[in-house]
């Protein structure tokens, strides 16, 4: 999936690099390399730090080697020194070159399988990986969320809420809701019927009839006003009329 930056720096008629390419890097000292059993690593090495990689991998007359003697010339025959590299490094396995790297402060990076990933021990110990909580015996680990606030510990990790218990309790929650609103709509009705009991009009009839039938105003007709579809003024429910005035 292409992120959003670099969709809008294609907008914007930014220059991309092309997919990097192991056999021809641009820098043989900055590339990828196999090992005898299989395994990849990341070397990532500084044009000052090159006779120290020389002397780790036990080739020191690469740094005589006419094509590699300077950084413009390893530049210009990175195809070359990869070919060499990739045969000196495919003879040892992973733990003979970490080994040799770490004598001669070599940067470098083991290329992990999403598998090797989860029991990294620096993932673990920077908590990028955390114990997840009711997920059951299968799974016991999970990411931890990126986002961190200032002052505020992070709460463990929990599995997310059953979908469907979720969706019972909202129904529930919802035909509650409506029972009260039933139960509230009746009451009103048993307590103000001058509400409900309006007499049909004429379409030329310039009155408003109310049906009260001598109920005394209750403080829900007091509170409650309704405007008239064809008088176009406001009843109160309190009065005791039967009939108000023509507008």
């Amino acid at each position: 999936m292409v992120r959003f930056d670099v969709r809008q720096a294609a907008l914007a008629g930014a220059n991309f690099y092309q997919l990097h390419d192991r056999k021809n890097p641009p820098n043989a000292i900055f590339n990828v390399y196999s090992t005898s059993d299989d395994q990849w690593f990341l070397i990532v090495v500084q044009n000052k730090d090159w006779p120290s990689l020389a002397a780790a991998i036990g080739r020191q007359e690469l740094l005589l080697d006419a094509r590699f003697n300077d950084d413009a010339k390893r530049v210009a025959n990175a195809a070359a020194l990869t070919e060499i590299l990739d045969k000196v490094f495919a003879s040892q396995t992973l733990d003979h070159w970490r080994h040799a790297f770490d004598q001669a402060h070599i940067t470098y990076g083991v290329v992990r399988s999403p598998q090797e990933v989860t029991t990294d021990p620096q993932l673990l110990a920077n908590d990028v990986i955390v114990p997840l909580e009711g997920a059951g015996e299968h799974l016991k680990l999970t990411v931890s969320s990126p986002l961190t606030v200032h002052g505020a510990a992070k709460v463990p990790a929990r599995r997310a809420p059953n979908s469907v218990s979720t969706m019972k309790k909202s129904s529930n929650s919802s035909a509650s809701a409506v029972t009260r609103s039933t139960a509230y709509v009746r009451m009103v009705r048993s307590r103000t019927p001058g509400m409900w009991n309006r007499r049909p009009e004429a379409q030329d009839d310039r009155h408003c009839h109310r049906t009260l039938r001598g109920y005394p105003a209750s403080p829900v007709q007091s509170a409650v006003q309704e405007k008239c579809d064809d008088v176009g003024h406001v009843h109160h429910h309190g009065r005791s009329p039967d009939l108000c005035g023509e507008r």
